[in-house]
């Protein structure tokens, strides 16, 4: 998906504190930011979740992001990636939905750290949609943008968010190729002046203002 009318985004690991979301907003494009739900099975920290009101209040839409079991990484298992694991996880994600707080047909974004399609995977990731929409949720996914076309097909109703990185060092200019995707992520890991300290936070653009709305 390619547009011209984009929207700035940030993510981060750690909570970076109420007093950043006003000053992000009077002075970058910012206008959301990831935010992970937890514990998680691969996000213990629970610094996001009872921080919305206070990210929203300041003009800056949230975008529930639940990191969700991995072939590789800190805690993975790669027996765990099966559709009965989806369907738990889909019990576990919408309660914490419901913790943060977005109103019922939100949006929550499964984070698939591995570009992979196979048949673990596809059924893990299915299930977990699934079940997030039979209690009253939309499905997104957080993805390799080289696996997007394998989950528009297969989940055509789900938001893709995709990683497709470039050397980029600023928020601005916002890349204009979406790659596949309603939304990108095209840097990682770089630093941010915020409010008179430094953020370490994720790039991303999107083709709109809130990408959880429903």
């Amino acid at each position: 998906m390619t547009t011209q009318a984009l929207f700035a985004g940030l993510d981060a690991d750690q909570y970076p504190g109420d007093d950043a979301w006003s000053w992000l907003a009077a002075n970058t494009p910012v206008r959301w930011t990831g935010a992970y739900l937890a514990p998680a099975p691969d996000h213990r920290d629970t610094g996001w979740m009872t921080r919305r009101a206070a990210i929203e209040a300041a003009g800056v839409a949230t975008v529930p992001v639940f990191l969700g079991r991995q072939f590789t990484g800190p805690g993975a298992s790669a027996a765990m990636v099966n559709g009965t694991q989806g369907r738990a996880d889909a019990h576990i994600a919408d309660v914490l939905m419901r913790q943060f707080g977005k109103p019922p047909g939100a949006y929550c974004f499964l984070d698939r750290e591995t570009p992979d399609t196979g048949v673990a995977e596809t059924n893990y990731v299915t299930a977990w949609a699934v079940g997030m929409e039979s209690r009253g949720w939309s499905p997104g996914l957080y993805i390799s943008h080289l696996t997007a076309p394998h989950w528009a097909r297969v989940l055509p109703r789900a938001r893709l968010w995709v990683y497709a990185l470039e050397s980029a060092d600023a928020l601005a200019p916002l890349p204009t190729d979406l790659m596949g995707g309603h939304m990108r992520q095209f840097a990682q890991d770089r630093v941010l002046d915020v409010a008179g300290r430094s953020l370490l936070c994720d790039f991303n653009a999107s083709a709109m203002p809130d990408p959880s709305a429903p």
